[in-house]
């Protein structure tokens, strides 16, 4: 199949990801990161040349439809996607530039506690021995490098589950080696088509370390080859490049030697640079100080770091400056190191019980921050609210055996009629506060308290201060 059939050189509305991925998600094509519970979803062929046109019909239908204003049914899903733009389409843009995937029929032996598809069951050898889906990939990947619709710098993801222990993995691989590739690996095992890919200036080894000890390897990944993942780094190392990523979790791996046990391991392989991250079900507040002093212990040595959300990022560099230059205070890393000992004392192999335990911890320290009598009502539904986080709070406040209005009315409805019943509002979404904030301006009330569940962080609106007690207002306050 070619490009023969299609149409260039127009000014189209479109996408990065129409114009250029090609995307596995679980047993489905599609072309989107964004959006997992409304993206386009194409079902596969019963052959590789059937899934490719399916693909490719579909992407075109749904371009035709957001330029041409038709009746939107493939389409339906991208309307008003904030990633659109008007660009030419050309040749080059029918192309494929990204080889992504990411399929939970597929098997990884590393068993890390805050893993998705591990604490619910997803991912299982049983389930991967039976799938048809890797060969299903390797076959189109074969099909599309033969029939040159991979553009000469297709960028290949092998991302869940483990690519080493994947079922036809040596075609896939034999693809990627001719392109720039990233292997996201647990690195148990080396792999020497992998490691012949990173001659590739661009590609790079992906591993979540999440340690710098080998107990503490241990307890995050459930598996004891701490030595043998560091080892098969260092023989990667001299291929080409590795990206080391750390899942910061309170009470865990947040200590002194850990960080410096990373860092040393960093320097063993000539490695400057880390991606920090950590769980967001547990929002910001719980971790701000641990990542912000590991970040901080990085720029003293030199090395660089990046975070996996830039949604946190104003608020960590704050405090990481101030960490840096010294200027916290005891009370800190009195609070910190108080913190880390409940945290790590109360997990046992249970993450799911870990993670509420450190959701109501850190909740029940926020509310003490409130005068006694306060009272709490939680604003009601919106198209941003899931009804699992409403009732995730509601079972939080009774835990704590505090008092919280609610209502199931629409958001607007419901803030008038708690707005003289309540002295603090929750919101269960961060995407709620603008919505909120836009509704009270136009009703000209006086700004309210608003207590944001998901990062666990005090706001005052409209001026949007932080109001924790001894906690966050020491390096945010805005004067």
């Amino acid at each position: 199949m070619g490009l023969d059939n299609c149409v260039c050189n127009l000014d189209v509305v479109s996408c990065d990801g129409l114009d250029r991925r090609f995307h596995f998600f679980d047993v489905f094509l599609t072309f989107c990161c964004h959006n997992a519970d409304s993206r386009p979803r194409i079902s596969f062929g019963g052959s590789a040349e059937e899934s490719v046109k399916k693909f490719l019909l579909e992407r075109q239908t749904i371009i035709d439809e957001l330029n041409h204003k038709a009746d939107l049914v493939a389409a339906k899903p991208c309307v008003g996607c904030r990633y659109l733009y008007t660009h030419k389409q050309t040749f080059d843009n029918y192309r494929v530039k990204v080889f992504h995937m990411s399929i939970r029929q597929a098997f990884c032996q590393s068993e890390c506690i805050y893993c998705y598809g591990i604490n619910n069951k997803i991912y299982s050898k049983e389930v991967a021995e039976k799938s048809a889906l890797p060969e299903k990939i390797a076959k189109i990947a074969g099909y599309l490098q033969d029939n040159n619709l991979l553009d000469k710098e297709c960028l290949f993801n092998f991302a869940s589950g483990e690519i080493t222990i994947m079922p036809h993995k040596d075609l896939l691989l034999d693809i990627a080696i001719g392109y720039e590739a990233c292997f996201f690996t647990n690195a148990f095992i080396f792999n020497q088509k992998i490691a012949d890919s990173l001659k590739n200036n661009n590609s790079s080894v992906y591993v979540s370390l999440d340690s710098g000890t080998r107990e503490t390897f241990k307890l995050v990944k459930r598996s004891d080859l701490f030595e043998e993942v560091v080892g098969n780094l260092k023989k990667y190392r001299k291929y080409g490049g590795i990206m080391l990523k750390y899942v910061v979790l309170p009470g865990i791996n947040d200590d002194d030697k850990d960080f410096n046990g990373i860092i040393d391991i960093m320097k063993s392989l000539n490695v400057n640079r880390i991606i920090i991250s950590f769980d967001n079900y547990l929002g910001l507040r719980p971790v701000y100080y641990p990542v912000a002093k590991f970040a901080s212990m990085l720029k003293k040595v030199g090395f660089s770091y990046t975070f996996t959300t830039n949604y946190y990022k104003p608020v960590l560099n704050e405090f990481i400056k101030k960490f840096y230059n010294e200027k916290l205070s005891g009370c800190y890393e009195q609070r910190n190191n108080h913190l880390r000992e409940i945290y790590r004392n109360r997990y046992t192999d249970d993450y799911a019980a870990y993670k509420e335990f450190i959701c109501v911890t850190e909740i029940e320290e926020l509310i003490g921050c409130f005068e006694k009598g306060t009272r709490f009502a939680m604003l009601g539904n919106s198209k941003y609210c899931r009804m699992g986080n409403r009732r995730r709070i509601i079972k939080v406040f009774q835990k704590l055996d505090i008092p919280l209005q609610s209502t199931d009315l629409p958001l607007e409805q419901s803030y008038d009629e708690l707005k003289d019943r309540a002295d603090i509002f929750v919101l269960p979404v961060k995407r709620l506060s603008k919505e909120i904030k836009s509704y009270m301006a136009s009703k000209g009330g006086q700004p309210r308290r608003l207590l944001d569940i998901e990062d666990y962080q005090f706001t005052y609106m409209p001026a949007n201060r932080f109001l924790e007690k001894n906690i966050a207002a020491e390096f945010l306050k805005k004067d």
